[in-house]
């Protein structure tokens, strides 16, 4: 975590007054070096590690065969998912660069064997077919709001009805206060894609609503993550 503060993160806060003046992001993931592609993957995995751990602990996936992580990172919400269910298979879709390290990070994991990475642009190109979950974590506050729609509505093209979605980030409450991680986190967001923050869970219950999902519940994870559990209407 701190090799992606001195890295990654602090370098892009240097220029944040024109981030925010010019609403461009400071440190595109499509430019990162092989290096500092792998210094960002571990970097994120770290700050996620409980979260991750606490979504494969609270939410049953022994009702389902396939998991399709959109955006997924290194495969590190996957893994422990996998490990606590034997029987289910894994997809990690990400850019190509993203799965390089993920590749590297799954090498020494016995749960690899049930993972197929696939490389493309979760915005530009059709998802893989035949997942009844998908799990969207550490993605959505990277996105505007309308890429957020746009990447709902591109999920639910390619799953069947009453497929789960676990979409899992620093849900803010109506007050836009709380938890106040999220908030403050949002500078972040904006550096690093030039387009992110923090949303609200009424936010992520609009979109869902407009692109064929229904929202079933949102549950706390560990520290200021929560996961909003929907279902493909």
């Amino acid at each position: 975590m701190l090799r992606f503060w001195d890295k990654i993160s602090y370098r892009a806060w240097l220029n944040f007054e024109s981030a925010v003046r010019s609403g461009e992001g400071q440190r595109h993931f499509d430019r990162f070096t092989a290096e500092e592609q792998q210094i960002f993957s571990a970097g994120v995995e770290a700050f996620w590690a409980g979260m991750a751990a606490a979504l494969a602990a609270s939410y049953d996936f022994g009702r389902h065969r396939r998991v399709l992580d959109v955006g997924g990172g290194t495969g590190s919400f996957l893994i422990p998912v996998l490990r606590r269910h034997p029987a289910l298979q894994g997809t990690l879709f990400e850019l190509p660069g993203a799965c390089a390290a993920a590749r590297l990070r799954l090498a020494d994991e016995p749960e690899a064997a049930r993972v197929a990475v696939v490389e493309g642009d979760f915005l530009k190109d059709p998802l893989p077919d035949g997942h009844d979950a998908l799990i969207v974590a550490n993605t959505v506050h990277v996105l505007s709001a309308a890429h957020n729609a746009a990447l709902l509505k591109n999920m639910r093209a390619h799953v069947a009805v009453d497929a789960r979605l676990l979409f899992v980030d620093l849900w803010m409450d109506v007050t836009r206060t709380q938890p106040p991680a999220a908030p403050l986190a949002s500078g972040e967001f904006l550096v690093i894609s030039g387009e992110g923050q923090a949303y609200g869970e009424d936010e992520a219950e609009d979109w869902l609503a407009k692109t064929g999902w229904r929202k079933l519940e949102c549950r706390p994870l560990a520290g200021p993550a929560s996961v909003i559990i929907a279902e493909a209407v």
